[in-house]
């Protein structure tokens, strides 16, 4: 009878253990490596950021030519950055059918934004 008790016990800490050992790592985000190409971010489902990507990264969004990239970049560069995707709008020759269908592939972090 002590021994079933034990085992019981035993098997109660061992639980307790685990679940405070594995429930951080339930919750944390993907580690994604920064040296990540821009068509290596696509294929895995990830944003490419407007903000601090270049002309040649940009080109890798489908829908964005050399013409749209460079545009994209000498505005960030004049305005500065972008609050949000929509503010891509901006941007000669981004319209509202363009912003559509770029959207899933950008983001507009916070990587330009030197201030905070």
């Amino acid at each position: 009878m002590e021994r079933e008790r034990i085992a019981w016990l035993s098997l109660a800490l061992l639980s307790a253990l685990l679940f405070v050992l594995v429930r951080p790592m339930l919750h944390r985000a993907p580690v994604v490596p920064a040296d990540l190409t821009s068509d290596d971010r696509l294929a895995l489902g990830l944003a490419i950021d407007v903000n601090v990507a270049s002309a040649t990264e940009l080109e890798s969004i489908p829908g964005i030519g050399p013409t749209r990239a460079a545009a994209i970049v000498a505005d960030r560069e004049r305005v500065g950055p972008f609050e949000d995707v929509d503010a891509l709008e901006r941007v000669k020759g981004i319209g509202p059918s363009t912003l559509e269908s770029i959207r899933p592939y950008v983001e507009a972090g916070r990587g330009g934004d030197e201030d905070e």
